[in-house]
């Protein structure tokens, strides 16, 4: 009976132990930051944003944004939107956007810095209408596949 009794005690202590561990080492999960916050802070005065939505593939488009009222409506646009950092793979190839030195790729669930120091993926976790006027109020152009592939050569 003894020996029944000691080993449940030390099961139960194991289990503890082991739960205890993965609670104190466990990472907390990253803070949402604002996208003004980690990108548009960043930039100065922005007077050309080129799109491209499909990444170059057969049925693309492209854009280049020069007025400054579009301009300002889209990282208005932005602004709302609220993101956290993570390490994990994430898709954000709907659109690729150039803002003079910065590109970013950016879809409905995530967003993806190309800088200087490397590539930084976040997840949105915020509801917005991040894309509305990227969707709704620009006049897009097709992109000639061959194009592409000769400027590739």
């Amino acid at each position: 009976m003894d020996t029944k009794k000691t080993l449940i005690t030390s099961i139960v202590a194991g289990l503890l132990v082991i739960v205890l561990f993965t609670v104190i080492y466990t990472e907390p999960e990253p803070e949402a930051e604002s996208f003004d916050e980690v990108f548009l802070n960043q930039l100065d005065e922005v007077e050309e944003i080129n799109i491209l939505s499909g990444s170059g593939a057969e049925g693309s488009q492209e854009v280049q944004v020069e007025d400054s009222e579009v301009i300002s409506q889209i990282l208005d646009d932005f602004s709302d939107l609220e993101i956290r950092r993570t390490d994990s793979r994430v898709d954000a190839s709907s659109y690729i956007i150039s803002f003079d030195n910065y590109i970013i790729e950016m879809s409905e669930e995530a967003v993806m810095f190309f800088t200087e120091d490397g590539v930084a993926a976040y997840e949105i976790v915020s509801e917005s209408n991040h894309l509305d006027t990227i969707e709704n109020d620009l006049e897009w152009e097709e992109v000639d596949v061959e194009d592409i592939e000769e400027e590739e050569e």
